[in-house]
This record gives structure tokens, sequence and C-alpha cells, in this order.
């Protein structure tokens, strides 16, 4: 095992859980999106999908990762791009990263990359969310797991995750 993945698991297991709460779609008031960002920044198939959820009413942020030395996406409050120069020699994100993440609470996170990424592993670890859906069952953080294929595309996955958040029913008390 790397010593990056030692790292992260050593902080993993000082992090703090809470209990899964899932919500039916309808009460489902935030999301937050994880993705790993094409070389170009431009991600329009993530945009897209976003739209969608905005345009049913729903306050969505949406953070990705690319592995190249100058993003050049400007950092807005519902949109970011990290890089390497946003992580320590560990990949662990920078204390102003975690920062603008602790200021943040979401309903649902939604971690789209089926490949490990340690810098938006430690983000899933560290969001604030009632409910955290990812499709690798290793990170051992998501409270709902829908396998995906390596190379499935990640609004593939955005749509599976909408779909079965659909299907939540929830008794109101």
């Amino acid at each position: 095992m790397r010593i990056k993945h030692l790292i992260y698991n050593y902080y993993k297991k000082r992090c703090p859980r809470q209990a899964a709460e899932y919500k039916s779609y309808d009460a489902v008031r935030s999301f937050f999106i994880l993705y790993e960002s094409d070389w170009l920044e431009r991600n329009a198939e993530i945009k897209k999908m976003i739209r969608q959820m905005r345009d049913d009413g729903k306050s969505v942020v949406a953070w990705g990762y690319c592995d190249k030395k100058d993003i050049q996406a400007p950092n807005l409050p519902e949109s970011r791009i990290l890089g390497p120069k946003n992580t320590n020699l560990w990949d662990r994100p920078l204390p102003d990263v975690l920062q603008d993440l602790g200021r943040r609470q979401f309903d649902v996170l939604i971690d789209l990359t089926t490949q490990p990424l340690l810098p938006l592993q430690y983000i899933a670890m560290y969001a604030s969310a009632s409910l955290r859906v990812g499709s690798r069952t290793e990170d051992g953080v998501y409270d709902m797991v829908i396998p995906m294929p390596a190379d499935a595309a990640p609004e593939e996955l955005l749509r599976q995750v909408i779909h079965y958040i659909k299907l939540i029913k929830t008794a109101h008390v």
C-alpha cells in the first residue's frame, strides 16, 4: 500500500461519521457533486446534468479535480476545479479548501469518480452531507454504493443516483 493511502486511512479512521439520512428526491434541497474534470475543464455533460437538477429547484455545488499544474477555471461559489496546487504532498486538500468545505452543509454528496482520486476521497470524507453516494465500496465513506464499471461515464452514474434517490420514499411523522 502506498504511503499516501496509509495517510488517507489514518485520517479516515479519525474522521467522525454521522448517521445517513435518506430523503426522497422532493425533500432533498442541496447536492454536492464530486467528479474528475476533463483536461480542458469543460465538463459539458456534467454541466448539463447540473442544469437539469437546478431546473428541478435543487441547489447544486460541483467540485472537480484535474491532475494538471495550472487550472484555468475560476473558483465560483457553486463550481470549483481543484488541482495539485490545492493539495499537499500527500494529496490531502490544503486548509483553505477544507475551510471552504467546512462552511457548507449538503443533503446529498455524489461522488462520480469510478477510479480512486485521493483529493476527492478526502473531500467526500470531510464533507458535511446527510447522505454520501459513490460507486466504490473500498473507500468505506459512502452510505449508498451504486456499482459501475470503471469505464462508465460520470453522467451515467449521476443518472443512476438520481433514479435511486427518486425511488426513496420517506414517511413524514
